[in-house]
């Protein structure tokens, strides 16, 4: 029910930790519609994503919907698979248990998670997200209810990660998300690198700061290397492009 890839839908819901916004396509890309915010403790009351799913479609959109999720609802991680070449069951399997060890303690049963990974044999990083059965079924019974016809349920930053993909095949890139930045590199058009939960930077001298120190924690030479950033902007509210930063809206 969840592709990691799909079409491109009439419009879609952006669930995030802070609110669910409704983005309906036009002529020009997207453009926002209506925002429904969530509580404080939303990620420990997700019966609250229904609510807000009936609130924004109650004239029940006629064309498919797909709902993008953030990670503070879909975690994601990149892991290090050592070189070896795993089959689509053992990358699956790696995943699961990385996931378990951040995730574990949270008061739900990470072995029931549905499971999915961006690998392909030879490569050496593996890209997973994990989905807990609760908060898919809320988000399918809500769907149901509110008579929507569903393209996919989608990670958010492989979402974006689509969009910009043909533009961003090598250097840094930055997914903005309502609580955080996802911070990745990419080579050759994959990742090789990713932080999942960088502080929001809204500047060129902040975004600089942030790529420095990731270029320095990796073990990467802190050169000039291009950055784009993603936003969910209209281009025309974009800071204009530097010698190194460009900024890319999702939304058109």
């Amino acid at each position: 029910m969840w592709p990691l890839n799909s079409s491109s839908p009439s419009e879609c819901l952006r669930i995030g930790h802070r609110a669910v916004e409704r983005w309906s396509a036009d002529g020009s890309g997207l453009k926002l519609m209506a925002t429904s915010l969530l509580p404080v403790n939303a990620i420990q009351t997700p019966s609250c994503l229904g609510h807000a799913l009936t609130e924004l479609c109650s004239d029940k959109p006629r064309g498919k919907v797909s709902l993008v999720l953030e990670s503070a609802w879909l975690p994601l991680l990149l892991a290090d698979t050592g070189g070896a070449l795993l089959g689509t069951d053992e990358a699956e399997a790696l995943m699961r248990h990385r996931l378990g060890t951040y995730h574990a303690g949270q008061g739900d049963d990470l072995s029931a998670w549905d499971i999915r990974v961006d690998y392909r044999a030879g490569d050496r990083f593996a890209l997973g997200y994990g989905l807990s059965p609760q908060i898919k079924q809320t988000l399918l019974d809500a769907a149901e209810r509110a008579g929507l016809r569903l393209e996919a349920l989608t990670p958010a930053f492989v979402w974006g990660w689509q969009r910009m993909r043909p533009v961003v095949k090598a250097g840094w890139w930055l997914w903005p998300e309502q609580d955080r930045m996802l911070l990745a590199r990419a080579e050759a058009g994959r990742l090789v690198a990713l932080n999942p939960a960088v502080p929001l930077a809204e500047t060129g001298a902040a975004i600089e700061r942030v790529v420095q120190s990731e270029s320095a924690r990796w073990g990467w030479p802190t050169n000039n290397e291009g950055v784009t950033v993603g936003s969910w902007q209209q281009p025309v509210h974009l800071p204009a492009r530097s010698e190194r930063l460009v900024w890319r809206s999702v939304a058109s």
